[in-house]
């Protein structure tokens, strides 16, 4: 604004979710004797739970004893105090949203589980219950990895693991997982079972005894008679 050559009042005013709050406290810096190069304002909002909230700025800039604003197209109206005074006047708002998240992520790990493993690639699955700017393991208390979703754990020792997740959300919350304790052992070799015992053959053997027996005991019979 430019072009004041008489007084001019200054407000600054804000409101949170449609309550008004009051004034923010106005500095103006002056370049030269009549234009103002820049307005600022300062103030401590009150205590806001988490969510989604709407902050409004008022401005407004009374000016007083001068009529060089009082042009086709200016932003400045003429208005009339209580005592009959004339003066001008331009008001601006604005308004922003803005979030209030003071929660971590809260993630758990699927796998690996707290056993025992007899491959050495594990897979590596989690879950969180917000979306996440970044995600990272450390195996063996060792230094963070970053990853960009489910991955796998590969070339895993024989021994004693650990592994713990974290997880940062998009406000700079970050959370951590349980700690899952598991094992590598190497793979035990199966021995080959025997071969089943032809027991067909028994029972054709079996078979054969019976129908000598059978014979006989009609030879037998016949030189009796």
């Amino acid at each position: 604004m430019y072009g004041i050559s008489g007084s001019i009042d200054y407000t600054l005013n804000y409101s949170i979710d449609g309550k008004y709050n009051g004034p923010i406290p106005l500095v103006i810096n002056y370049e030269g004797l009549h234009v103002i190069t820049q307005g600022t304002g300062l103030v401590n909002l009150p205590e806001l739970s988490e969510g989604k909230h709407r902050l409004t700025i008022y401005t407004e800039a009374d000016i007083y004893n001068n009529g060089l604003f009082n042009f086709p197209g200016s932003v400045f109206k003429p208005k009339i105090n209580s005592d009959g005074t004339v003066y001008y006047s331009a008001s601006y708002d604005d308004t922003v949203y803005f979030y209030i998240d003071s929660t971590p992520p809260n993630m758990s790990i699927l796998s690996p589980e707290n056993k025992t493993y007899t491959a050495a690639d594990i897979p590596l699955n989690f879950t969180v219950d917000e979306n996440v700017s970044q995600v990272t393991y450390s195996l063996d208390g060792n230094d963070n990895t970053t990853i960009a979703g489910n991955t796998t754990l590969t070339g895993l020792s024989t021994g004693s693991h650990n592994v713990t997740m974290y997880a940062r959300d998009v406000a700079g919350n970050t959370g951590a997982s349980e700690t899952i304790y598991f094992a590598i052992a190497e793979e035990q070799r199966q021995e080959p079972e025997p071969e089943p015992f032809p027991t067909i053959l028994v029972v054709a053997s079996v078979a054969s005894v019976a129908v000598v027996s059978a014979g006989l005991l009609s030879y037998f019979k016949k030189r009796k008679h």
